[in-house]
């Protein structure tokens, strides 16, 4: 009996594994998943930086985020702009496109992109719609 429950819960184990690669690979195209804490997921992209993915229960996408907007890669899920879109929203209003970036849900916005950006002299914040790349906000620090 021990051997029957151990033998499926291995077989669990692995369909969950292969699930999380290709929702990693839907995500993140060609990416190298380098650390993996219950829904939590670390990726190393094509361009060598990391990407964290966090998901739900249920295996949908909570949130992701990464250190480099200007080469990290990232697919949403259907009718929601890319990371690349995002970029060129970015430099439409400003130079340096070095700047951290998350993904996320909110209640009240739906999905919206978080992009903070470090200048030479400030740091701006900016939330973009993820359906319309429409700017929500624009804060100067």
């Amino acid at each position: 009996m021990r051997t029957i429950i151990l033998t499926l819960s291995l077989i669990a184990t692995s369909a969950f594994a292969q699930t999380m690669h290709e929702r990693v690979q839907q995500y993140v195209p060609g990416s190298i998943i380098v650390k993996q804490k219950n829904k939590e997921v670390k990726v190393l992209t094509k361009n060598k930086t990391i990407v964290e993915l966090e998901f739900e229960l249920n295996n949908s996408l909570e949130e992701a985020s990464g250190e480099s907007l200007a080469r990290d890669s990232f697919i949403p899920d259907t009718g929601h702009l890319n990371l690349e879109q995002i970029r060129e929203i970015i430099a439409k209003k400003n130079k340096g496109l070095e700047a951290q970036w998350s993904y996320e849900n909110s209640f009240l916005k739906g999905w919206y992109y978080e992009v903070e950006l470090q200048t030479k002299n400030k740091e701006i914040e900016y939330k973009i719609d993820a359906k319309t790349g429409e700017i929500l906000s624009e804060e100067l620090d």
